[in-house]
């Protein structure tokens, strides 16, 4: 079943472009100089709801993390949360305006000027999309 769309199909004032060209996955970021920090671990990105939970502890307590700022979409990038539609966004009153979360996402930056993030984060939702995304990814023992 694909997901072919055409651009005759689409509303009036919409264009179709690549997701690439409207958000961008975070690179992971260096954190100094803070004693405590917002973690955002798996069992805190909720499978239904918007925005995802944190708690706030010391940053040597975090081994290894994946960088992520106030806003950002946290999709799921290992099975079977991918395919459970296991997102969130991250608060907006997050202390320090950034969390640490687990490796297991990605956090995917939404260029403001170009696409509403809520609307975003309802087609990632979507499972036609997941799909798609699901295809594209290669891995082995479940991680995709």
């Amino acid at each position: 079943m694909g997901m072919d769309v055409h651009i005759e199909d689409l509303p009036e004032g919409w264009s179709l472009v690549k997701l690439k060209e409207v958000a961008k996955i975070r690179g992971n970021k260096r954190v100094r100089e803070i004693n405590k920090v917002a973690l955002i671990p798996m069992e805190l990105i909720p499978d239904s709801g918007i925005f995802a939970d944190y708690r706030v502890v010391p940053v040597e307590k975090v081994k290894s993390s994946t960088y992520c700022e106030a806003g950002d979409i946290l999709l799921a990038k290992i099975t079977p949360s991918l395919e459970n539609g296991k997102q969130g966004i991250v608060p907006f009153d997050i202390p320090n305006g950034f969390a640490l979360a687990t490796t297991e996402v990605f956090p995917i930056a939404p260029e403001e000027d170009k696409i509403d993030r809520f609307f975003l984060f309802y087609l990632l939702k979507f499972n036609k999309f997941r799909q798609k995304i699901i295809a594209s990814m290669t891995g082995t023992t479940g991680r995709q």
